[in-house]
């Protein structure tokens, strides 16, 4: 029985010590991840994938490095400004940081952390990795927009509503005056609205200092802008340019020969008053390229 009791704790050690040795080479050793599409969504550099798991496009991959979470924060943001990304979401505390975004059809969710005490004999940091395939319905509410479906937008003067596919509003942009959209062109990362503004408030802002006055009938108010910007397909706004006009109300709004070129910029012509009109060129991050003023026109048809 002695003999017995003396084999079971051998075992029990034995067995104690594999499980530790195991988990010990998985941190040290790391484990294969062939299915991660690291070529979408990368690994920082010198870490070991200790975990992954999934099945059927949807995956959790988490890695350890000895760098610090700014380190890798750092990283990522780098490789986000690579205008193929789409963020949707990005937070930042005190030794964490998580990013939500798109690209292409992959949906992805990074989590950065300080190692627990568990992992940090090996690790200084903590990163999980969540990607999947991008839902249906952003697939669908992309493909809309390609062939500029105009029931994704909904322009009401006084508000932009940005809507899904199912008709649900999920974003509005007011603000205490005017708002309008007069195109609306595909993007590779959602769309374009060229349009006109005089809100006083929210991201759309009129940015002009101009004011009208219209004789006789005792009216006055903030001359209209015109705005360029590009959104997500969530309604986020990726970038934006405004442009002061000296027009007073929107039947004024003239936007023209507007072009989706093969360089992904945009070109197109706008009245900023009775006898100017401006020729822009804006590339595919939002900078001006060019910026020509036609004066002296003959007062355009409409």
């Amino acid at each position: 029985m002695k003999h017995h009791k003396t084999l079971i704790l051998t075992l029990v050690l034995i067995i104690t010590a594999t499980l530790i040795t195991s988990c010990s080479n998985v941190y040290k050793k790391g484990v294969d991840y062939d299915d991660f599409p690291d070529k979408d969504v990368p690994i920082y550099d010198d870490a070991i994938v200790f975990s992954f798991v999934g099945e059927d496009d949807e995956y959790e991959l988490e890695y350890g490095s000895e760098d610090d979470v700014d380190d890798i924060m750092e990283f990522y943001r780098k490789e986000f400004e690579d205008k193929d990304y789409t963020i949707t979401d990005e937070k930042e505390v005190k030794d964490e940081y998580s990013v939500e975004g798109i690209i292409g059809d992959i949906e992805f969710e990074i989590e950065v952390e300080e190692a627990s005490r568990k992992e940090a004999e090996y690790y200084d940091t903590i990163v999980t990795i969540t990607v999947k395939a991008v839902a249906e319905s952003k697939v669908e509410a992309d493909s809309k927009l390609s062939t500029l479906n105009q029931e994704w937008l909904t322009n009401e003067n006084e508000y932009l509503l940005l809507k899904d596919v199912n008709h649900n509003i999920i974003k509005s942009f007011e603000g205490n005056g005017q708002i309008s959209a007069h195109a609306i062109l595909p993007s590779s990362n959602g769309f374009i609205i060229i349009g006109g503004t005089s809100l006083e408030s929210g991201p759309l802002k009129r940015v002009g200092t101009e004011s009208y006055t219209i004789e006789g009938y005792d009216l006055t108010g903030p001359c209209l802008d015109v705005f360029i910007a590009e959104f997500n397909i969530n309604g986020d706004i990726l970038w934006k340019n405004i442009f002061p006009t000296k027009l007073d109300d929107y039947s004024q709004i003239f936007i023209t020969n507007i072009t989706n070129n093969d360089d992904k910029s945009y070109t197109f012509e706008m009245l900023i008053s009775e006898d100017e009109l401006l020729n822009i060129t804006i590339n595919e991050h939002g900078e001006v390229v060019s910026n020509d003023t036609i004066k002296n026109l003959q007062r355009l048809q409409r």
